[in-house]
């Protein structure tokens, strides 16, 4: 974000392509409160869900300005951060995949995967994959949770209490396990 790229140039970007009227073209006031509620009213405008201002809010970078341009510093930051991601996480893809093709290709995995360790290999992702599709469907069923919540309709929470034994933590439950682990991470998305 320091760079002219991030901190000047993606940010007017951006801004450019954000309304020129009013609550854009406000100036950002000093005080935190002050400026938070008129961050959130720029992104009510655009039609942002209100569990989402919480993330791109606390990621304002220029408060110097307008509203237009504090929005526009928050959304320039988080696409040099998942951007600078994807380039470190294909580099390391491909570095990983450098090193480990010769054990790939037959020495350790012979047979195309039919060896013990290529077996092994498949049972730990085939557990992995569903792994990560039954914490998708926690994060479904968490936020369908929160949402009706805030509605003020707690049918489904009860029902989710009743299956799942939300309410009894000296019983184990794998359904518990996966729904509080998808609660947490949408509570740590809301703190961002």
């Amino acid at each position: 974000m320091g760079s002219d790229f991030g901190g000047y140039w993606l940010t007017e970007r951006y801004a450019s392509l954000l309304p020129s009227s009013s609550p854009f073209t406000d100036a950002l006031s000093s005080d935190y409160a002050t400026r938070t509620s008129q961050l959130s009213s720029g992104l009510t405008s655009l039609s942002f869900p209100k569990f989402f201002q919480g993330i791109f809010i606390n990621r304002v970078m220029d408060v110097s300005s307008d509203v237009a341009h504090g929005l526009a510093s928050s959304f320039s930051y988080f696409t040099i951060l998942i951007g600078s991601y994807l380039i470190l996480y294909l580099l390391t893809f491909f570095l990983i995949r450098l090193i480990f093709a010769p054990l790939w290709s037959g020495l350790a995995f012979g047979e195309n995967g039919k060896s013990l360790l290529g077996r092994l290999a498949g049972v730990i992702y085939s557990s992995a994959k569903g792994v990560f599709f039954l914490l998708a469907i926690a994060l479904v069923v968490s936020l369908i949770d929160n949402l009706m919540l805030k509605a003020g309709n707690s049918s489904f929470h009860s029902l989710l209490v009743e299956q799942l034994s939300l309410d009894d933590p000296s019983r184990y439950s794998l359904g518990r396990l996966f729904y509080n682990s998808a609660d947490a991470l949408w509570q740590w998305i809301n703190l961002i």
